[in-house]
Protein backbone atom coordinates (compact mmCIF):
# COMPACT_ATOMS: atom_id res chain seq x y z
CA UNK A 1 0.00 0.00 0.00
CA UNK A 2 1.01 3.45 -0.72
CA UNK A 3 0.04 7.02 -0.86
CA UNK A 4 -0.72 9.25 -3.58
CA UNK A 5 0.25 12.87 -4.37
CA UNK A 6 -3.18 13.87 -2.65
CA UNK A 7 -2.28 11.69 0.68
CA UNK A 8 -4.89 8.45 -0.25
CA UNK A 9 -4.05 5.38 0.36
CA UNK A 10 -3.97 3.11 -3.27
CA UNK A 11 -3.49 -0.33 -2.84
CA UNK A 12 -0.57 -1.60 -5.38
CA UNK A 13 -1.10 -5.14 -6.45
CA UNK A 14 2.87 -6.99 -6.64
CA UNK A 15 1.78 -10.22 -7.49
CA UNK A 16 -1.54 -11.81 -8.67
CA UNK A 17 -2.76 -14.41 -6.22
CA UNK A 18 -5.45 -17.23 -6.98
CA UNK A 19 -8.64 -14.88 -5.45
CA UNK A 20 -7.07 -11.92 -8.33
CA UNK A 21 -7.44 -14.18 -11.03
CA UNK A 22 -10.63 -15.50 -9.95
CA UNK A 23 -11.80 -12.08 -9.95
CA UNK A 24 -10.19 -10.93 -13.31
CA UNK A 25 -12.47 -14.39 -14.69
CA UNK A 26 -15.42 -13.32 -13.21
CA UNK A 27 -15.03 -9.54 -14.83
CA UNK A 28 -14.16 -11.25 -17.93
CA UNK A 29 -17.82 -13.12 -17.69
CA UNK A 30 -19.34 -10.01 -17.27
CA UNK A 31 -20.19 -9.54 -14.18
CA UNK A 32 -19.69 -6.27 -11.75
CA UNK A 33 -17.80 -5.02 -9.11
CA UNK A 34 -20.50 -5.35 -6.58
CA UNK A 35 -21.47 -8.96 -7.96
CA UNK A 36 -17.45 -10.36 -7.87
CA UNK A 37 -17.00 -8.74 -4.44
CA UNK A 38 -19.96 -10.38 -3.26
CA UNK A 39 -19.11 -13.56 -4.48
CA UNK A 40 -15.72 -13.85 -3.17
CA UNK A 41 -16.59 -11.99 -0.24
CA UNK A 42 -14.54 -8.61 -0.20
CA UNK A 43 -14.61 -5.33 -0.99
CA UNK A 44 -15.69 -3.70 -4.31
CA UNK A 45 -13.46 -1.25 -3.70
CA UNK A 46 -10.41 -4.25 -3.25
CA UNK A 47 -12.02 -5.95 -6.56
CA UNK A 48 -11.49 -1.76 -8.21
CA UNK A 49 -7.96 -1.84 -6.99
CA UNK A 50 -6.93 -5.62 -8.69
CA UNK A 51 -9.10 -5.06 -11.84
CA UNK A 52 -7.09 -1.44 -12.55
CA UNK A 53 -3.93 -2.81 -11.47
CA UNK A 54 -1.14 -3.66 -14.02
CA UNK A 55 -0.75 -6.99 -13.07
CA UNK A 56 -4.56 -7.53 -14.14
CA UNK A 57 -4.45 -5.55 -17.57
CA UNK A 58 -1.17 -8.04 -18.42
CA UNK A 59 -3.67 -10.78 -17.20
CA UNK A 60 -6.59 -9.55 -19.45
CA UNK A 61 -4.43 -9.05 -22.15
CA UNK A 62 -2.69 -12.56 -21.90
CA UNK A 63 -6.41 -13.78 -22.12
CA UNK A 64 -7.33 -11.90 -25.03
CA UNK A 65 -4.11 -13.17 -26.94
CA UNK A 66 -4.98 -16.70 -26.30
CA UNK A 67 -8.69 -16.15 -27.46
CA UNK A 68 -7.21 -14.61 -30.44
CA UNK A 69 -5.06 -17.57 -31.03
CA UNK A 70 -7.46 -19.96 -30.17
CA UNK A 71 -10.07 -18.17 -33.18
CA UNK A 72 -7.08 -18.18 -35.61
CA UNK A 73 -6.33 -22.27 -34.80
CA UNK A 74 -9.98 -22.99 -35.07
CA UNK A 75 -10.06 -20.73 -38.85
CA UNK A 76 -7.12 -22.60 -39.78
CA UNK A 77 -8.66 -26.00 -38.93
CA UNK A 78 -12.05 -25.20 -41.08
CA UNK A 79 -10.11 -24.08 -43.94
CA UNK A 80 -8.74 -27.05 -43.54
CA UNK A 81 -11.32 -29.47 -43.50
CA UNK A 82 -13.96 -27.55 -45.72
CA UNK A 83 -12.44 -29.74 -49.50
CA UNK A 84 -13.16 -32.62 -47.75
CA UNK A 85 -16.68 -31.46 -46.57
CA UNK A 86 -17.82 -30.14 -49.94
CA UNK A 87 -16.52 -33.92 -51.20
CA UNK A 88 -18.83 -35.31 -48.91
CA UNK A 89 -21.44 -33.18 -49.81
CA UNK A 90 -20.94 -33.93 -53.29
CA UNK A 91 -21.32 -37.27 -52.57
CA UNK A 92 -24.53 -36.98 -50.60
CA UNK A 93 -25.68 -34.97 -53.57
CA UNK A 94 -24.54 -37.17 -56.57
CA UNK A 95 -25.33 -40.50 -54.41
CA UNK A 96 -28.32 -42.80 -56.21
CA UNK A 97 -29.68 -44.50 -53.11
CA UNK A 98 -30.13 -40.61 -51.20
CA UNK A 99 -33.47 -39.02 -51.30
CA UNK A 100 -34.19 -36.43 -53.64
CA UNK A 101 -34.88 -34.32 -50.69
CA UNK A 102 -31.49 -34.79 -49.13
CA UNK A 103 -30.29 -33.77 -52.81
CA UNK A 104 -31.75 -30.59 -52.94
CA UNK A 105 -31.18 -29.83 -49.53
CA UNK A 106 -26.84 -30.34 -50.04
CA UNK A 107 -26.84 -28.78 -53.03
CA UNK A 108 -28.85 -25.82 -51.52
CA UNK A 109 -25.92 -25.91 -48.55
CA UNK A 110 -23.51 -26.16 -51.48
CA UNK A 111 -24.29 -23.43 -52.86
CA UNK A 112 -24.75 -21.57 -49.89
CA UNK A 113 -21.88 -21.85 -48.58
CA UNK A 114 -20.38 -20.53 -52.14
CA UNK A 115 -21.95 -17.35 -51.35
CA UNK A 116 -24.60 -17.47 -53.99
CA UNK A 117 -28.22 -16.79 -52.81
CA UNK A 118 -30.79 -18.95 -51.95
CA UNK A 119 -32.50 -20.87 -54.82
CA UNK A 120 -36.02 -19.53 -54.97
CA UNK A 121 -38.50 -20.89 -57.00
CA UNK A 122 -41.78 -18.49 -58.03
CA UNK A 123 -44.36 -19.88 -60.06
CA UNK A 124 -45.97 -17.65 -62.10
CA UNK A 125 -48.82 -18.64 -64.95
CA UNK A 126 -51.57 -17.95 -66.68
CA UNK A 127 -55.15 -18.71 -66.78
CA UNK A 128 -57.68 -18.78 -69.44
CA UNK A 129 -61.19 -18.73 -68.14
CA UNK A 130 -64.73 -19.10 -70.25
CA UNK A 131 -67.02 -16.53 -70.01
CA UNK A 132 -69.24 -19.49 -67.75
CA UNK A 133 -66.52 -20.05 -65.62
CA UNK A 134 -66.04 -16.20 -64.93
CA UNK A 135 -69.42 -15.99 -64.36
CA UNK A 136 -69.15 -18.73 -61.27
CA UNK A 137 -66.21 -17.57 -60.07
CA UNK A 138 -68.13 -14.14 -59.44
CA UNK A 139 -71.36 -15.41 -58.22
CA UNK A 140 -69.48 -16.93 -55.87
CA UNK A 141 -67.82 -14.16 -54.58
CA UNK A 142 -70.76 -12.16 -54.23
CA UNK A 143 -72.04 -14.75 -52.26
CA UNK A 144 -69.42 -14.67 -50.14
CA UNK A 145 -69.47 -10.68 -49.42
CA UNK A 146 -66.37 -10.50 -51.70
CA UNK A 147 -67.97 -8.51 -54.17
CA UNK A 148 -70.83 -6.08 -54.57
CA UNK A 149 -73.39 -5.98 -57.07
CA UNK A 150 -72.83 -4.20 -60.08
CA UNK A 151 -75.97 -1.68 -60.77
CA UNK A 152 -76.68 -0.04 -63.76
CA UNK A 153 -75.73 3.80 -62.50
CA UNK A 154 -73.14 5.41 -64.57
CA UNK A 155 -69.04 4.66 -64.28
CA UNK A 156 -68.44 7.88 -61.57
CA UNK A 157 -65.77 10.33 -63.34
CA UNK A 158 -62.18 10.19 -62.37
CA UNK A 159 -62.54 13.74 -60.40
CA UNK A 160 -65.32 12.12 -58.47
CA UNK A 161 -62.66 9.34 -57.46
CA UNK A 162 -59.50 10.93 -57.32
CA UNK A 163 -58.18 13.27 -54.78
CA UNK A 164 -57.01 16.64 -56.12
CA UNK A 165 -53.43 16.86 -57.13
CA UNK A 166 -51.41 18.59 -54.30
CA UNK A 167 -49.90 21.95 -55.21
CA UNK A 168 -46.53 22.53 -55.18
CA UNK A 169 -45.92 25.59 -53.07
CA UNK A 170 -48.23 24.20 -50.31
Amino acid sequence: MGRTASGEQKYQIESLQDNHREMIRLAAMGRTRSQIALELECSPQMVGYVLNSHLAREQVNRMHDMADMSTIDVRKRLSELAPAAVETLAEIMLKESSSDAMKAKTAANIIDYAGYAPVRTNIIGSVSLKREDFDKLRARAISAGLVVEETDAEPLAASEVLPEPLEANA
